[in-house]
């Protein structure tokens, strides 16, 4: 009997990844995506500078397990035919950005069914988030980094059957770990957004079913956060710049401390160095977009009854403003409950999923789409605007210390 229902179990897993690759319009979507992301980056890309640990890894060669990250040692390995790891750049980046847009088509299928090129402009944000940007800028390490967030994203096409979703999440979510652990934030994001959209469109949906679907995304996301953590992660020094030791139960939630210290400091770092560009400005007008069409929508108007549709417009409205705060608590990930985590650009995934789901649910629930349309078309743009930018301003600043570094060789030599 086991033996049958896993049988059942693969071929729902089967049929559900052949429905999803043999989609119509799958390849066309695919080619757009690469496209909109190459234009984005192009400035990146033509800039070819090394960044941060670059510089090391072009000499010793070595991988990523030092930190736990033997799947993105893995596919480095692959890619350079076990000869080490050598620089064989675009390829990193042209295949950072093929895993960025299957994970933008994950999302999209997840919640649509299908695929759509304006559901991919909206979910733009996922790889060209400011934030994001550092993560690309590695060399060695974007295309393993685009492969935990794809990781992160894939289980949630199978999210109608809950057994099959919760194994390919443990799977997929022990992969992400392995590649780069930051990625897990993206399926938490994730696991709210689509328990939120059941929430919403609850006169279609089972009860009971949100509630499973819940307690399967939290059961999957602990059991292979603690698979990863038992069997695969390496000691760390305490001094170190990071550590993977966890916070006791009585430090997480001990006042001032903890939990709510990480938070804080997580939400002083996404604003520092963000606080006054067009990337949070959008931010905050998505929110309220997100509220407004959470009450007019039409899975607002569940009843004609008059006192019927507000009670549900109020419950809409506080299950909006709950996701909005949980989501954005939450978008740092499994680095909440750490001692000493990473507040660094490249570790906030979160947020760029966050944003993307903002922007797709406002498309998709939108009453007048046109006008959405449009705002998605210029965050595109200005996300884009934003690449350029950064690029220009890492290759200035490599050309200058590759300056400083000749001029002060010729004033050593006399």
């Amino acid at each position: 009997m086991p033996q049958r229902k896993i049988s059942q179990h693969y071929a729902v897993f089967k049929q559900n990844l052949l429905d999803f690759i043999h989609t119509p319009q799958f390849k066309a979507i695919f080619v757009f995506g690469v496209c909109l992301y190459l234009v984005a980056l192009f400035a990146l890309l033509r800039g070819n500078a090394y960044y941060l640990d670059d510089w090391v890894r072009s000499m010793n060669r070595q991988g990523f397990s030092g930190f736990s990250r033997y799947m993105a040692t893995f596919l480095v390995e692959v890619l350079n035919l076990f000869d080490g790891i050598l620089d064989i750049s675009p390829l990193y980046q042209l295949l950072g950005i093929c895993f960025l847009t299957l994970a933008s088509m994950a999302i999209l299928y997840a919640l649509n069914g299908g695929f759509s090129f304006w559901g991919i402009i909206a979910l733009a944000p996922l790889g060209l988030s400011p934030y994001f940007l550092q993560n690309i800028s590695y060399r060695f390490d974007c295309a393993t980094m685009s492969f935990a967030l794809l990781c992160a994203c894939l289980p949630f096409i199978f999210r109608k059957n809950l057994a099959v979703f919760c194994a390919v999440s443990v799977v997929c979510l022990v992969f992400s770990y392995l590649s780069y652990q930051a990625a897990n934030s993206v399926y938490i994001v994730l696991c709210l957004f689509f328990a939120f959209v059941m929430i919403v469109e609850s006169f279609r949906n089972n009860k009971k079913h949100i509630l499973a679907f819940v307690l399967s995304c939290a059961g999957s996301f602990v059991f292979a956060s603690g698979i990863y953590k038992v069997i695969f992660v390496r000691k760390t020094d305490i001094n170190s710049y990071a550590s993977d030791k966890m916070l006791s139960f009585s430090e997480m939630f001990g006042g001032g401390g903890g939990i709510y210290a990480n938070i804080s400091t997580y939400f002083h770092h996404l604003l520092s160095g963000m606080a006054w560009s067009p990337f949070i400005f959008i931010f905050y007008a998505l929110c309220v977009f997100f509220v407004v069409i959470c009450c007019f929508g039409d899975f607002a108007r569940e009843s004609k009854n008059t006192k019927a549709s507000l009670l549900g417009k109020a419950c809409i409205f506080v299950c909006a403003v709950l996701f909005l705060g949980v989501s954005l608590g939450l978008s740092f990930g499994a680095y909440l409950v750490l001692e000493k985590p990473i507040f660094a650009p490249r570790v906030f995934n979160g947020i760029g999923t966050f944003v993307a789901v903002l922007c797709l649910f406002c498309l998709r629930y939108s009453q007048n789409g046109k006008v959405f349309k449009f705002l998605g078309r210029a965050f595109a743009l200005i996300l884009a605007y934003q690449c350029v930018l950064y690029a220009n301003c890492l290759w200035q600043r490599t050309y200058k210390a590759a300056r400083i570094h000749n001029v002060s060789g010729k004033f050593a030599d006399k």
